[in-house]
């Protein structure tokens, strides 16, 4: 019997603007801090907000030049949303 790892509020949504796509990165990345789990996404362990805050290329990261180039930097994202 196939079961469902997301259950109710959990759904997939398709992104077609690159409005949405920041929109769904920073929800992404700074949910461990709205979440209560850090006061920073770059101390919580399971972020790539470093990978992408830095531009650097990690084991699991190896471009993060897309999302680094757009018009809103992460920095600013995290800033604003304090």
């Amino acid at each position: 019997m196939p079961r469902s790892l997301w259950k109710g509020q959990y759904h997939a949504g398709l992104v077609q603007t690159e409005h949405y796509l920041l929109a769904y990165y920073r929800y992404i990345e700074l949910n461990p801090v709205h979440a209560g789990m850090t006061d920073d996404p770059a101390g919580y362990r399971w972020s790539s907000y470093s990978c992408y805050r830095h531009a650097r290329a990690t084991g699991v990261f190896t471009d993060p030049e897309p999302l680094c180039s757009r018009s809103l930097s992460l920095v600013q994202v995290y800033s604003l949303s304090r």
